[in-house]
């Protein structure tokens, strides 16, 4: 008896869709693999730095510049240059043959250290020149170099390093040219009593020069209170009567010393008695010498006049 169309539609339907279902997975798996596939050996290029390094120089001798940086341009294995980023190449550059002047290096790009299958495409620069001089030593000063100002009313009344002087080494041309080396900036901004700071050489574009030790010197700063001179115009005070009198001239011009601090404290007169002694005279003219009497921390330098004329007077 012959089948029911509508029965064998039915009866296939179901593995009909089980077939399609498998086919579209195969698919899918296969693509996902050509994608796999792509991005494992997909190419590309990438620049890196270059650590030029030299080897076997003759002793007595050494690289008098700097070399310029190097880059170079590779190419590889996507996965490869991934693993390279911020990472530098090895250059090694036998210099055994070299003698002092200038030197002309030629970089060769198949020895430049890079992983399997990645290779050099370009380097930039292909070449360039290093000076090599003869090695020297030589004695230098070291001056600390101070920026800034103390407290109001001080100063640095001294600066001294220790040690005062090193050995360098280095290109001789190059020390030939050196004088004495500075320390690294020693801030001075606000100070009121002396210090001692530690700082280091400074060798700013003298990366060829070498220092003993690890470059620091014991700077002694010396601090002290400012002293200025002050000249003053004061009255002359009798003192030592009670009768009427009369000092000629009233006035006495004083150069005075002392700390700056005292003077703005003290005012223009700086706190300075003077004074001429009458005790026991009678009624008549003299000649007096003054008495001047500033703070403990202020000095007289001058004074004029030195003699005063004195006029005592009956009681009327």
């Amino acid at each position: 008896m012959p089948l029911d169309r509508r029965v064998v539609h039915k009866m296939g339907a179901p593995w009909f869709k089980v077939g399609l279902f498998k086919r579209i997975l195969v698919v899918m798996v296969v693509f996902s693999a050509v994608g796999v596939g792509f991005l494992f050996f997909r190419t590309s290029e990438m620049t890196l730095s270059v650590s030029v390094q030299f080897s076997n120089l003759s002793e007595g001798l050494v690289i008098a510049g700097k070399v310029p940086p190097v880059e170079v341009l590779v190419k590889g294995p996507v996965r490869v240059l991934n693993g390279l980023k911020g990472s530098k190449l090895l250059y090694k550059v036998n210099m055994g043959s070299v003698e002092p002047g200038k030197a002309y290096l030629e970089i060769d790009q198949e020895r430049i250290a890079v992983p399997d299958n990645v290779t050099v495409v370009s380097v930039d620069p292909a070449s360039f020149v290093v000076p090599v001089d003869e090695a020297a030593k030589k004695w230098v000063p070291i001056v600390p170099d101070v920026e800034g100002e103390p407290a109001a009313g001080y100063v640095m009344s001294s600066l001294k390093a220790s040690p005062a002087q090193v050995e360098i080494t280095g290109p001789a041309t190059m020390l030939g040219r050196i004088s004495a080396l500075r320390t690294t900036p020693i801030d001075l901004a606000g100070l009121k009593e002396s210090t001692t700071r530690n700082v280091a050489v400074s060798l700013s574009d003298l990366a060829e020069v070498q220092v003993p030790g690890d470059g620091l010197v014991e700077v002694d700063i010396e601090i002290e209170e400012k002293i200025v001179e002050n000249r003053v115009t004061l009255s002359v005070q009798p003192i030592g009567t009670d009768r009427r009198c009369e000092v000629i001239p009233s006035q006495i011009e004083v150069l005075l010393e002392g700390p700056e601090k005292a003077f703005r404290k003290l005012g223009t007169h700086a706190g300075v008695d003077v004074r001429v002694d009458l005790e026991g005279l009678e009624p008549g003219t003299y000649f007096r010498h003054a008495i001047i009497e500033p703070p403990l921390d202020i000095v007289v330098l001058d004074a004029q006049p030195t003699t005063f004329k004195v006029e005592i007077f009956e009681n009327g």
